[in-house]
């Protein structure tokens, strides 16, 4: 979908596209509701996976809910972990799991929060060290229209940068190449 998209041509490749993603995440979402009804919520990924250590930093917060997505505000010290993630390095330097957030929050209405091989249903990462809001699928149907929006560019980013200290004039560009020091 992304190569015709990006050319401009379509000759019905993204509808088609758009609809077998969208039966494809319909399945996977009645599969997970018959397992879960049948088996009680079973997470591939347990929360205590994560250690049981009360966290002293900011907690997320759910900034708008649609129809299988919502948007979370992401604090300081926060990782959007993905099936990429080092646990462990994650954990020893006191960096907290997005994902066990999303699991706290929504537990067996959404399993694909605690699908690691589908990234806990994130669509996109910030910095750990950074804030912002991070957009996350609730089921597998949004999550696979969500991911074919942003093949298409039907989804985009922005981002703000504030900085202390002086700047160069507007339109002078200027590039950072290095690690960013964090304050408190």
């Amino acid at each position: 979908a992304w190569a015709f998209s990006s050319v401009g041509e379509d000759h019905g490749v993204l509808d088609g596209t758009a609809a077998a993603l969208s039966t494809l995440g319909r399945t996977l979402d009645e599969a997970a509701a018959k397992t879960s009804r049948a088996h009680g919520a079973t997470p591939r990924h347990q929360l205590s996976d994560f250690g049981s250590q009360p966290s002293t930093r900011a907690e997320p917060t759910i900034v708008q809910e649609g129809a299988g997505w919502c948007a979370v505000l992401k604090p300081p010290g926060w990782e959007v972990d993905t099936q990429e993630t080092d646990r462990d390095l994650m954990l020893r330097q006191g960096r907290q799991p997005l994902s066990t957030f999303l699991q706290r929050r929504y537990g067996a209405l959404s399993p694909l929060c605690s699908r690691v091989d589908l990234d806990f249903g994130f669509l996109h990462r910030l910095d750990t060290p950074s804030s912002g809001i991070i957009l996350a699928a609730l089921s597998h149907e949004q999550l696979f229209r969500l991911r074919w929006l942003q093949a298409t560019g039907g989804i985009v980013r922005r981002y703000l940068v504030l900085c202390h200290g002086r700047l160069a004039e507007v339109g002078d560009k200027r590039t950072f190449d290095g690690p960013i020091r964090v304050d408190g």
